[in-house]
């Protein structure tokens, strides 16, 4: 049995003709599922369930450049910085991008601080994680998935500011838990209540492997 997990929306793959090689395709856009009868919904996971922690930073965001990260995590830096707040913001590109954004002035010296060219571990994103009152969240503007950044986030304990407007039509997940993020017009809130909500166990990666891999325990 061939299976597909895709985690990228429809609109970004460049030949769709290798769909047709697998039994059964899974997608974490529910709009792709919508439109698509070959595609099965499941959205992605959390590796592990987070212990409460004290939460010293006010926001963060970790995340490859890409689209209008940049304008956006720009103003949210300085909003932050206006409004006396904590931030950990890092934007991951390659040097050679990095040297050609410097060249081209599309990246000024006051983004530095903002920007990574090198990988960022795991480790280190879920502490930043688990430390931080609002994860930001922005999406690729073709796609409505959730991002594993906004699904560890919310069971992280954090409020999940995102960009992502598709997350009013998952039921499971409490309005209180995020808030959502006008792209053209970003703010930052000005009040913050820290979240107790905790995921279910359905977005925990066992049983996503559960269900994407058809494992059956019995």
């Amino acid at each position: 049995i061939f299976i597909l997990y895709l985690w990228d929306d429809l609109h970004r793959l460049k030949n769709l003709n290798t769909l047709n090689y697998f039994d059964k395709i899974w997608s974490f856009d529910r709009v792709d599922c919508l439109k698509n009868k070959n595609l099965s919904f499941r959205p992605l996971f959390y590796r592990e369930k987070q212990n409460k922690t004290t939460k010293n930073i006010d926001i963060s965001f970790i995340g490859g450049l890409h689209s209008d990260r940049l304008e956006i995590s720009r103003e949210i830096k300085r909003q932050a910085k206006l409004n006396g707040k904590s931030y950990y913001i890092k934007l991951y590109t390659g040097i050679w991008l990095f040297i050609k954004m410097i060249i081209t002035g599309q990246l000024r010296i006051k983004d530095l601080d903002i920007i990574s060219i090198l990988p960022i571990s795991y480790n280190k994103i879920i502490d930043i994680t688990r430390k931080s009152k609002v994860v930001l969240d922005i999406q690729h503007p073709s796609q409505y998935g959730l991002t594993m950044r906004s699904i560890e986030a919310i069971e992280s304990g954090c409020i999940l500011l995102t960009t992502n407007k598709d997350l009013v039509n998952y039921s499971d997940i409490p309005k209180e838990s995020y808030i959502i993020l006008d792209r053209e017009h970003p703010v930052f809130p000005n009040i913050i209540n820290e979240s107790t909500f905790k995921l279910s166990d359905s977005y925990s990666l066992k049983n996503f492997l559960k269900e994407v891999i058809f494992i059956n325990e019995n």
